[in-house]
C-alpha cells in the first residue's frame, strides 16, 4: 500500500497515515472511507466512536461518518468501553478526571478528587484516591472500596481482581 503507518482493524476500519500525512480510515477492501482533515492523532473505533486530537491539542470523539459527536475539549481521553469513557483536563497543573457517556454527558463530573479513574465494566468505574482504591457506580457513589487494596482491575463475569500487599484476590459486585 501507499500508507506509511497503520493500526489494526477494529469495528471494520483501520486507521492509516497516507504518504501526505493525512489520517485516514480504510475498510477491509482498502477503500478510504473517512479522511480526518483537521486531526493530528486518532484511535480505534470502540462502541462506534473513535477518539481524535485536533490541531490545538484537544481530544474529542467522532463517529464512523466523521461527525464530531463529542467536541474536542479534553486534554486526554480513553476510548469508549460499554458506552463510557474517561476524560481529563488539566488546570494549573491539577488533573480533573471524569466519565462521559456516548452523548458527551458527564456521568461522573470532572473533579480532582481521584488520582486515577477508569471504566471498569459492568457499570462500574475504578478509582484511586490517595490511600483508597475502589469502584464507583454510574451515580458516582463509591460503592466498593478498601484502604488496604493497592489496585483493582475491571469486572469480568461479575468479578474483579484486587491486589493487596503483593497478594491477589477476586471480589464480586458486592465487594
Amino acid at each position: 500500500t501507499n500508507y506509511v503507518q497503520s493500526l489494526s482493524f477494529n469495528e471494520g476500519l483501520a486507521l492509516v497515515t497516507t504518504s501526505t500525512g493525512k489520517l485516514t480510515y480504510i475498510d477491509k477492501e482498502y477503500k478510504e472511507v473517512l479522511v480526518l482533515d483537521d486531526a493530528i492523532e486518532s484511535g480505534y473505533f470502540f462502541d462506534g466512536l473513535a477518539k481524535y486530537k485536533n490541531k490545538e491539542g484537544k481530544w474529542g470523539f467522532i463517529n464512523k461518518e466523521g461527525e464530531k459527536v463529542i467536541p474536542a475539549k479534553y486534554d486526554y481521553v480513553e476510548s469508549f468501553i460499554e458506552g463510557y469513557a474517561m476524560v481529563r483536563n488539566t488546570i494549573d497543573d491539577t488533573y480533573y478526571r471524569g466519565i462521559i457517556d456516548k452523548e458527551g454527558r458527564e456521568i461522573i463530573k470532572l473533579n480532582n478528587k481521584y488520582n486515577k479513574l477508569s471504566v471498569a465494566l459492568d457499570g462500574f468505574f475504578s478509582y484511586k484516591q490517595e490511600d483508597e482504591v475502589g469502584f464507583l457506580n454510574t451515580e458516582g457513589e463509591e460503592v466498593i472500596k478498601d484502604d488496604d487494596w493497592d489496585a483493582v482491575g475491571p469486572f469480568y463475569d461479575g468479578h474483579a481482581f484486587v491486589t493487596e500487599s503483593r497478594e491477589c484476590g477476586l471480589i464480586d459486585k458486592e465487594g
